[in-house]
């Protein structure tokens, strides 16, 4: 029985493969697709079990291969000889996937052959690419819905690690529209993460690309200015997103990444195909983080929604270590003794054994965020500075330990 193939390719390249595949007994050819959507729907519907993809044929990037990968069709790419230089970031992208690539259609008809002789990878192969023994640390600060301080205490966390004298990256990873550059007053920089992440799904990111793409706020912190507008959250496409946080493994000691609040994927419930992912940025953080920072407010609002997001934080992420903040601590919405009646909520509905309290400070937050500076910086004897401290302390010990 004949192999199915699917042929995405233009012009007399497309006629010279369709030829030589109807020449050729072992394969038939059930659909020439007219654009990359197609492809894709076709394998996902498993029309095809191999494809041959002209470069040129459409826009192809990581993303794509990974969703041509994932559907289990295996891919021949082929590449014309003279645009070799042009296309040696797609190169080396496919030969990460395990995809062939030929330089004419006698290469890919042998490609194709060999193939056939030996059994595909599964899906779970094919996309595997992480990295053994990775560099550096890379903590996600999360919170739930409700403003409970995400943004600021991965400022804190980030200026407390680079003022100890480590190579820190923060990463401004909100795809609901980020607050980290108008915090430190970067109003007229351009989307670093953004860049980084073109650059990833073309196969061209590395760790001093990276670097150049991120701001430099003092010796030891630069910054990867996340979307300017939440409009542009379908430019952070997660598959590129896990190859900018390898790369920035190797780029820094601590890659601190603040996320998005939401958790949820109803992208699966509301289409038949795969789907832009609002979402797909802060799961792809939280997938690659060593330590994730759960971030709640100390309030009769922020404590229930906390308690609940760690619920689904741990359903949903699994994160291999976690850590528990609250900010705004105050008797005047938690009663005597705030900070123990955080802890004893916190133990006895999310099962968290010990959380880091962080004290109201409203002036100093308040001056850090008119000065477009970190509390670190204005305020260096404050409670909450202190507290902060404490907890990058713990931050620090944990991933050493581990």
């Amino acid at each position: 029985m004949s192999a199915p193939v699917l042929l995405a390719a233009r012009g007399p390249q497309e006629i010279e493969l369709l030829q030589a595949l109807e020449a050729d007994r072992a394969f038939t050819v059930t659909r020439r697709c007219s654009d990359g959507p197609e492809l894709v729907a076709a394998a996902t519907a498993g029309v095809g079990q191999l494809a041959i993809i002209q470069a040129e044929f459409c826009p192809i990037d990581l993303d794509f291969l990974t969703s041509m990968t994932i559907t289990g069709c295996a891919v021949i790419l082929v590449i014309d000889p003279t645009e070799q230089a042009q296309h040696a970031p797609l190169a080396r992208v496919a030969a990460e996937k395990g995809i062939a690539v030929a330089a004419d259609v006698t290469e890919a008809l042998q490609a194709a052959h060999e193939w056939l002789a030996t059994p595909a990878p599964a899906p779970s192969e094919a996309i595997s690419d992480g990295a053994a023994h990775p560099a550096g640390n890379i903590c996600a600060i999360w919170g739930p819905a409700g403003a409970p301080g995400r943004t600021s205490l991965a400022i804190e966390i980030a200026s407390h690690l680079a003022a100890g004298g480590q190579r820190t990256l923060l990463v401004d990873a909100d795809p609901y529209g980020g607050m980290v550059a108008p915090a430190l007053g970067l109003l007229d920089e351009a989307s670093g993460l953004i860049a980084a992440t073109r650059a990833a799904g073309r196969g061209a990111l590395s760790p001093e690309g990276l670097l150049e793409q991120a701001v430099g706020i003092s010796a030891t912190l630069r910054v990867l200015v996340g979307i300017p507008r939440a409009d542009r959250w379908p430019e952070l496409t997660p598959t590129a997103l896990d190859h900018v946080w390898k790369t920035a493994r190797a780029s820094a000691q601590w890659v601190i990444i603040d996320c998005g609040f939401s958790l949820e994927t109803d992208e699966e419930l509301m289409f038949d195909t795969r789907a832009p992912q609002r979402n797909g940025a802060t799961l792809s953080a939280l997938a690659a983080a060593d330590t994730v920072v759960a971030v709640g407010q100390g309030d009769p609002l922020g404590m229930p929604r906390l308690v609940r997001g760690i619920g689904e934080l741990r359903e949903t992420a699994s994160p291999q270590r976690l850590l528990t903040a609250v900010t705004r601590v105050r008797s005047s919405v938690a009663g005597s003794g705030p900070h123990d009646s955080v802890q004893e909520i916190l133990r006895r509905y999310a099962g968290v054994a010990t959380a880091h309290t962080i004290p109201e400070d409203r002036a100093a937050f308040d001056a850090a965020l008119l000065a477009g500076k970190s509390v670190l910086e204005l305020a260096p004897d404050s409670a909450a500075t202190k507290a902060i401290a404490r907890l990058t302390a713990d931050l620090n010990a944990l991933n050493t330990r581990n």
